[in-house]
């Protein structure tokens, strides 16, 4: 017996039809990619991969350089993980906003999207397509800059096998929790203010430039002491220890791989549950969110009612009808 046509199909069969559907536009895509533009595609491939390889150079020396400079171990662990806490921070920031941004398009403003809410599929299984879109689409820039950063350090550190391993588990799951607070914030603006997007847009490009200007007069004020002194060097960390707040997920991160590259599994295993925990709960609460504010969201969006022209406004509008009424239609 088929069940009625108003249920929706159980999770697994929803979540393999989805799967199956992301499959095949994949495909495609990938077919178009190669037929049309090859071209393109090797050039893009090999400027890509030359800029990884100079950064990987760059940094690989940087880190011979600070080692050679800091001699005391101590302090050196304190400035490394210092730099990895403020260099996380700086991209968690970056990972909110583009999240929101990349989610208020393809949610909102995507043809595709107006189709699959026609469809007898659940709200969260669409905001979920959409959110693992988003989740690649913004997270691709953080890969690419965190890693040359951390084979570098790797490579200088003498890290174990195991730190490469939990490189990619690490930045996956850390991404997670900044694209799911962008996601809620999106969902949030929009539904709350959806006449008012703008407003809300120029809101949060300032407070993320305040953010910014922050940090960098935090760090590039006038030093007291002289320049790679020991008293500089307290200073800047003194500096930076805005970024090794233990609530925020990018010292996680620093402590899970520090951990790893200091033969300190345990403890890097400890940070990486916590990663991936705390991006299983995210991933909860966006859907949550999704789940009660996404259709709501998108009506007020599509389906207010536009405000009402001025008077000046209507006088032009008739007085053009009048001028032009002799002309064929």
């Amino acid at each position: 017996m088929k069940p009625p046509m108003h249920e929706f199909l159980s999770v697994p069969r929803e979540a393999s039809a989805f799967r199956r559907m992301r499959y095949r536009i994949l495909t495609t895509l990938f077919r178009q990619t190669l037929a049309e533009s090859r071209l393109r595609v090797s050039l893009v491939l090999f400027l890509t991969l030359w800029l990884w390889a100079m950064l990987l150079w760059m940094f690989l020396d940087g880190f011979v350089f600070l080692k050679q400079t800091i001699t005391h171990p101590e302090t050196y662990a304190r400035t490394v993980g210092a730099l990895f806490g403020t260099f996380f921070a700086a991209l968690m920031v970056m990972l909110i906003f583009s999240a929101a941004i990349i989610l208020y398009s393809s949610l909102f403003r995507s043809r595709e999207i107006a189709f699959l809410l026609t469809v007898p599929a659940r709200t969260e299984r669409v905001f979920l397509h959409k959110f693992q879109d988003a989740i690649v689409m913004s997270s691709w820039g953080f890969v690419f800059l965190a890693s040359p950063v951390l084979i570098a350090y790797g490579v200088v550190a003498s890290a174990p096998w195991y730190y490469y391993a939990m490189l990619l588990p690490c930045l996956v799951a850390f991404v997670y929790v900044p694209a799911a607070i962008g996601a809620m914030i999106c969902l949030f603006v929009v539904r709350r203010a959806p006449s008012n997007r703008r407003a809300a847009l120029v809101v949060g490009v300032v407070l993320v430039a305040a953010a910014c200007a922050g940090m960098a007069w935090m760090l590039l004020r006038s030093p007291t002491s002289d320049l790679l002194t020991p008293g500089w060097f307290q200073e800047l960390l003194g500096r930076l220890q805005y970024s090794e707040q233990r609530l925020l997920p990018n010292w996680w991160l620093s402590s899970a791989l520090l951990a790893a590259a200091g033969n300190a599994w345990p403890e890097s295993v400890k940070f990486l549950a916590l990663l991936i925990s705390n991006a299983l709960m995210f991933r909860l609460l966006a859907l949550s969110a999704a789940n009660r504010l996404y259709r709501a969201a998108y009506s007020g969006l599509y389906g207010r009612t536009l405000r009402r022209k001025r008077p000046w406004a209507e006088r032009f509008d008739l007085a053009l009808s009048h001028t032009i009424a002799f002309l064929p239609i």
